[in-house]
């Protein structure tokens, strides 16, 4: 038998929040299109208000520790 969990936050990674994300072709949303990991960064490439992109970044282990927190045993 395997124990096993589920993982998510109870918020968003990342959300709109500068003008530039919140006001535009499509408003109030960030969209991901790509990702890059170097050492324990994650980038995460995205749109914004469908008129710009930009780049997000995250400790890796960080992130983990932060879904652990939150983590649902699956029976």
């Amino acid at each position: 038998m395997y124990n096993c969990c589920a993982n998510s936050l109870p918020y968003p990674l990342f959300k709109p929040e500068a003008e530039w994300e919140l006001a535009g072709e499509v408003n109030n949303v960030c969209f991901p299109s790509g990702h890059a990991l170097f050492a324990d960064t994650l980038y995460i490439y995205y749109g914004a208000a469908d008129e710009q992109i930009a780049c997000a970044s995250v400790s890796i282990s960080a992130l983990i520790t932060e879904l652990l927190t939150f983590s649902v045993p699956i029976d």
